[in-house]
């Protein structure tokens, strides 16, 4: 599998994307980041599934926002090229327990590892920047 060069999300806003169908959190993702950017994605097909998104990739519709692990794992992974998309992994995440049970001791501390590892990335990334 190819890497390529990064791409911004304004230089995302430009090209045709086959996205998933709304509302799931990928597209809602995504739009929100067009949003913030003052952009709107240029939606050449939406679909249902990973499998059809990756298929019409393939065949050269459009671009796909997906997690590299989905790309990686594809069938022929090799068909495909990975953009990362803006910084990197700097933007804002959510940690989300369970409301409806307590948070255990090995839990905590992994939520604490996270936000100290995330904290870290963000201060070098600026560093760098």
């Amino acid at each position: 599998m190819e890497a390529a060069p990064a791409l911004s999300i304004a230089q995302l806003a430009q090209r045709p994307l086959v996205t998933p169908s709304r509302p799931t959190a990928l597209r809602m993702l995504l739009e929100r980041h067009m949003v913030d950017a003052s952009c709107r994605p240029l939606i050449a097909m939406e679909v249902v599934g990973v499998s059809s998104i990756l298929e019409l990739v393939s065949e050269g519709i459009g671009l796909a926002v997906l997690p590299e692990h989905v790309v990686r794992s594809a069938p022929q992974p090799g068909r495909y090229m990975l953009h990362r998309i803006g910084a990197g992994p700097t933007e804002q995440g959510w940690l989300v327990p369970s409301a409806r049970r307590a948070t255990t001791p090995t839990q905590q501390v992994l939520m604490d590892l996270l936000r100290t590892q995330m904290a870290l990335l963000r201060a070098s990334t600026r560093i760098r920047a």
